[in-house]
């Protein structure tokens, strides 16, 4: 994509498109993209975060990558502290760049990057002379049984069209999870920016994540509650993926105060809770 003052950002559901294209672009033009965005004058719109934040995962996953790693890392810390949008963080690259299922394939798959096999993987060719992008050493250097393992244990992203089973709404300061009433549970939730919906499940080791609803997209807060008798009992800001901080859990506390979802009495008694690990 070529990005210019007059560019629109397409909405984030073009994500996976986003992979096909990126992956076709040089290091020189992804690195670019990523500092015009970073320039602009003007606030960019949270579709132009998730380009960028693509971009850097995977230059993170490139040969460029690998011998400017400090570059790469400070180019996520740039978009990180230019918006108040949470990102994946540097070490989940490898799902949300993802990796083609095959040489010529158009299919991008996003494998569990925080498996055993996957950072396996990621500290061979970080420690191996190879000039190679992760996604070529895959093809070269890695045991056949452990290139299928990542290309069989991926995460699952939940389609637009399906995204409702997931959506959160409130009812006479009750909680509803795709219109029905969430079990006794801690369910993994994300806030996001645009538009403003909550969305929550239970998590799943190695398949379902928070990056599974918005395909490793930024999210305004991520976390977790507890439901009890369908109502929250309890927030934690915890999330691997995304590390929200105490200003993200501002940004949930606010929507969550709104009158058409918990209320401010109901947020009043609740706490949105940082987490430590």
């Amino acid at each position: 994509m070529r990005v210019t003052k007059k560019t629109q950002w397409p909405a984030t559901p073009s994500l996976k498109t986003w992979n096909k294209q990126i992956k076709q672009l040089a290091d020189t033009r992804l690195v670019k993209t990523v500092k015009t965005v970073l320039k602009a004058h003007e606030p960019r719109e949270s579709s132009a975060w998730a380009y960028a934040g693509l971009a850097v995962s995977e230059l993170y996953m490139r040969s460029w990558g690998k011998k400017h790693l400090t570059k790469v890392g400070a180019l996520r810390e740039a978009i990180s502290q230019a918006t108040s949008l949470c990102f994946t963080t540097g070490w989940y690259a490898l799902e949300t760049a993802g990796i083609a299922k095959h040489k010529k394939s158009k299919k991008i798959i996003h494998p569990y990057a925080f498996s055993e096999t996957a950072k396996a993987v990621l500290k061979q060719w970080e420690n191996s002379r190879s000039s190679k992008s992760l996604e070529e050493f895959l093809l070269t250097h890695v045991d056949d049984n452990d290139v299928k393992y990542l290309k069989t244990h991926t995460i699952k992203y939940v389609s637009p069209k399906k995204i409702h089973k997931h959506l959160v709404t409130f009812e006479d300061g009750k909680i509803k999870i795709g219109g029905k009433t969430p079990k006794d549970e801690w369910y993994m939730f994300v806030l996001e920016n645009e538009p403003k919906r909550l969305l929550a499940g239970i998590k799943k080791t190695g398949s379902f994540h928070h990056t599974s609803f918005v395909s490793g997209a930024p999210v305004a807060c991520a976390g977790e509650f507890e439901i009890e008798d369908g109502k929250v009992k309890s927030i934690l800001l915890r999330s691997g993926h995304y590390r929200p901080t105490e200003k993200h859990g501002e940004v949930l506390h606010k929507f969550l105060a709104q009158e058409d979802n918990l209320g401010p009495k109901i947020m009043s008694r609740l706490e949105v809770e940082p987490y430590t690990n």
